[in-house]
């Protein structure tokens, strides 16, 4: 998910692939420098020594890397679902106390606990093993070479002399040759996050391009209608579709209601009029244009509301204006938002006026304060067309009264589409299309 990457996916290319590719630098400045110095006293050791452990180096990597990047990406996926499982867990404590299986949640989340520590253990084991295999491989070494000057020189004092600065080359080599290896290693376990991080810079360059597109296109164009012509829609291939063959021209200065039983395709509709849906089948046409080549007009015209609520932690006259910046906030227009969902209580009750901070959830409002609260974000926002999906399930009768007043008064140059199950809403609506039928 999103904070995963944020979080996670950045540490670990910091410290698995920047970090080391910085080390990687000096660590071979380092070894260079031995290095010439054992070429001017033996070039023929050096270069048989250094084929024989870099040879050996290659092996080892050849032969783990499938296996690290593998626990790289065993890493990754396990530590998605914990947070998946934290958030999923939290949410739903209430429903999960009256669920027969209440382990469910736990022992889930203990699986993936296991499987990413696992894949951290792998890990460090295998940064483990070349120290004591190149130790043991400069003992076999050095056996060779002394065999070397015994049958090739008499002097043995000039093969002890050789074999200590060997010796000595060894042990400063050593630690800089495991810190390579170990930095390979440690390129190999973060290869998937590089391709996420990737992925997330291209998802954002096409937003922003796309944002730049908006910007430039005439986005108070006049949407006059929306045309539906024998829409259909599966969610898998070769089931019964969802939609079938619908047809329907929703016209500005109207409020329609969308009604049927559950699973008759409510939702799917509005999302495929919200241009959320792509039609299996059928064309949908904005002011006579295809959708496909009005997307950012309808999308950016569009307020809407769903049941559940979605709010930030915030004052409340920044979760009424939704992404706008505080300087370009209209307070009185906030006010007047209020007022229209029956909310001004909730100022008088906090006594800090538009400046109350909601908690985390919004945890210190009512259900229905909620849903009121989401109903002046439609209201300030003013958009040509607003969607409102069951926005009144948790009101009593008299604020759904207030609000369904209220939903009549603005339709004026507006398209207003209203998803529910309740008859009181027909109340309100021009027009009634009924799914299912």
């Amino acid at each position: 998910g999103i904070v995963k990457n944020i979080y996670f996916e950045s540490d670990l290319f910091v410290k698995n692939i920047v970090t080391t590719i910085v080390n990687f630098f000096f660590e071979i400045f380092k070894i260079l420098a031995i290095l010439l110095i054992l070429l001017f006293i033996d070039p023929i050791s050096l270069i048989g020594g250094s084929i024989f452990f870099g040879l050996f180096s290659l092996m080892f990597l050849g032969f783990y890397k499938s296996k690290i990047t593998s626990w790289g990406d065993s890493q990754i996926k396990s530590y998605e679902k914990m947070i998946q499982f934290i958030n999923e867990g939290f949410q739903s404590i209430k429903e999960i106390k009256m669920i027969k299986n209440k382990n469910f949640f736990p022992e889930k989340f203990t699986f993936y606990v296991k499987n990413f520590v696992n894949a951290k253990i792998n890990k460090e084991i295998t940064n483990s093993i070349p120290r004591p295999l190149y130790e043991l491989l400069f003992i076999i070494l050095i056996t060779v070479v002394i065999l070397y000057y015994s049958l090739s020189i008499k002097d043995i004092s000039e093969a002890a002399v050789v074999l200590g600065i060997f010796a000595v080359g060894f042990v400063r080599l050593l630690p800089s040759v495991m810190k390579l290896l170990n930095d390979f290693q440690n390129i190999f376990y973060a290869l998937n996050s590089v391709q996420i991080i990737r992925k997330n810079i291209e998802d954002y360059k096409d937003l922003n391009e796309r944002n730049t597109r908006i910007q430039n296109y005439n986005l108070q164009k006049n949407i006059d209608k929306i045309e539906l012509q024998n829409v259909s829609y599966y969610y898998e291939e070769g089931k019964d579709e969802t939609i079938k063959d619908f047809s329907y021209i929703f016209e500005k200065n109207k409020i329609y209601g969308i009604f049927g039983k559950s699973g008759s395709g409510k939702t799917t509709l509005v999302s495929l009029i919200m241009g959320l849906l792509k039609p299996t089948n059928g064309k949908i046409f904005i002011n006579n244009n295809e959708i496909e080549n009005s997307i950012e007009l309808i999308q950016n015209n569009i307020s809407y509301l769903p049941q559940k609520i979605f709010l930030i932690n915030d004052t409340i006259k920044k979760n009424i204006a939704f992404g706008i910046d505080d300087s370009e906030i209209d307070d009185g227009k906030a006010l007047k938002a209020l007022e229209m969902s029956n909310l001004k209580e909730i100022l008088k009750e906090k006594k800090n006026n538009l400046n109350f901070v909601i908690s985390e959830y919004g945890k210190n409002l009512s259900e229905g304060q909620k849903q009121r609260l989401g109903f002046s974000r439609i209201i300030y926002d003013s958009k040509q067309i607003i969607v409102l999906d069951e926005f009144t399930s948790a009101l009593d009768y008299q604020n759904e009264d207030i609000l369904l007043k209220n939903i009549k008064s603005i339709k004026k140059d507006k398209i207003i589409l209203i998803v529910s199950h309740k008859n009181e809403i027909k109340n309100i609506c021009d027009e009634i299309i009924t799914l299912g039928n």
